[in-house]
């Protein structure tokens, strides 16, 4: 169905894609060799996961 018709899906395909970049950040997170990079990746994916929490609630209404 068209998004336009349906913006519940894309909703739900945009969750999934966050989640994967999540997922993504947490492991380059872990495996970065300087503090710098870690904190860099870490606020990165601490903004990533309000988006998905955002996008949660907004899917839970």
């Amino acid at each position: 169905m068209d998004e336009q018709h349906n913006p519940e899906t894309r909703a739900y395909e945009t969750l999934g894609e966050l989640e994967l970049e999540a997922r993504d950040l947490a492991q380059r997170r872990d495996a970065a060799t300087t503090e710098r990079n870690r904190t860099m990746l870490d606020r990165q994916l601490r903004e990533i996961e309000q988006r998905i929490e955002r996008l949660k609630k907004r899917l839970r209404h």
